[in-house]
C-alpha cells in the first residue's frame, strides 16, 4: 500500500465514525446530512436518554428513544 492510499483509508473511517453515534452501550444511532445537523440531534438524544435515565432507573430501549 502506498501512502496516499493508507491516509485516504484513515480518512474514511474517520468519515463514517463521525456518522455512527453512540446513545448508550447497547443503543447507536446512524445519521447522514450535515455534520453540524447530526451532532445537535445526538446531543439532544443524548440529554433524553440520562433524563429517562434518571427518571427511570434504567437504560432506555429503542422503541422508546423513537418516541
Amino acid at each position: 500500500m502506498t501512502p496516499e492510499s493508507v491516509c485516504l483509508i484513515y480518512l474514511m473511517i474517520q468519515i463514517i465514525g463521525q456518522r455512527i453515534l453512540e446513545i448508550h452501550d447497547k443503543l447507536f444511532l446512524g445519521l447522514s446530512g450535515l455534520g453540524s445537523d447530526a451532532q445537535t440531534l445526538h446531543q439532544r438524544l443524548v440529554f433524553r436518554h440520562k433524563l429517562y435515565q434518571l427518571r427511570e432507573e434504567r437504560d432506555m430501549k429503542p422503541e422508546t428513544s423513537l418516541r
